[in-house]
């Protein structure tokens, strides 16, 4: 086929007709520009093909790791759920009944939070790399960026947990004699008779004010678990029609 084009060129230029050459070669180089359209054109259409694959991997991927996460937290928010009612209900009976000794071992949720922060590499490598340019949906996008806010809320809210508990109520259950009990994790009756234990706090104003304090913290820790849990369910949910 070149060398039909090739010989029909020279005829064209020895038989002296300029006008028919101009035409020719007009034709050859739309011919020419057609070919790298078509070309280009089969290109894009597999690149489109291998990021949507890409893509695919990636959302099932997601997929997997939501739905392990979904388990985690469905299992913290079940146990702080059960600490936020001991409290509940603990803090009635005291002001109701005005208690005055509180016994640790026969009630141990008032003090106790299970930690529930949750690893979502995944998520991280769309949010902050080059990853996020393979999810064509943008209301996905959307909705994984308010997850990872949920996240965030959880890892915030139990810093502030773990630092009220390190700094204030750690302190003062050791100072209150029942720190062996507590940190050892042995009932009193088991422990050696040289050391000074007590499993019976005076309920003050003190001891009360560190339960509201933890209260007040918890709930708001406890609202980002749920918060998360809900959201999870719904991009899972998403994920699965895609």
């Amino acid at each position: 086929m070149i060398t039909f084009f090739r010989k029909l060129r020279q005829q064209l230029l020895t038989q002296n007709k300029f006008s028919r050459y101009l035409v020719y070669a007009i034709g050859e180089i739309v011919l020419v520009v057609i070919g790298i359209l078509i070309a280009l054109q089969i290109n894009n259409w597999n690149e489109h093909q291998k990021l949507q694959e890409q893509e695919k991997k990636l959302l099932l991927s997601l997929q997997k790791e939501m739905q392990e996460n979904i388990a985690i937290l469905e299992d913290k928010v079940n146990y702080n759920e059960v600490s936020m009612a001991s409290m509940d209900r603990f803090i009635t009976l005291a002001y109701k009944e005005r208690l005055t000794e509180y016994n640790y071992t026969s009630n141990i949720r008032i003090f106790d939070y299970n930690p529930a922060i949750v690893e979502s590499p995944i998520l991280d490598d769309i949010l902050e790399s080059d990853s996020r340019a393979l999810l064509s949906n943008s209301e996905l996008l959307q909705k994984l960026r308010a997850l990872k806010a949920n996240y965030n809320a959880i890892e915030k809210g139990e810093y502030y947990l773990d630092e009220f508990w390190n700094n204030r109520i750690t302190d003062y259950l050791i100072s209150a004699g029942t720190g062996y009990v507590i940190f050892s994790g042995m009932e009193a009756d088991n422990i050696p008779d040289d050391i000074p234990t007590q499993k019976v706090l005076k309920i003050d104003d003190q001891f009360l004010s560190l339960i509201v304090v933890k209260k007040g913290l918890q709930r708001v820790w406890l609202s980002s678990q749920k918060n998360a849990l809900e959201r999870s369910k719904k991009v899972i949910q998403q994920l699965e029609n895609m």
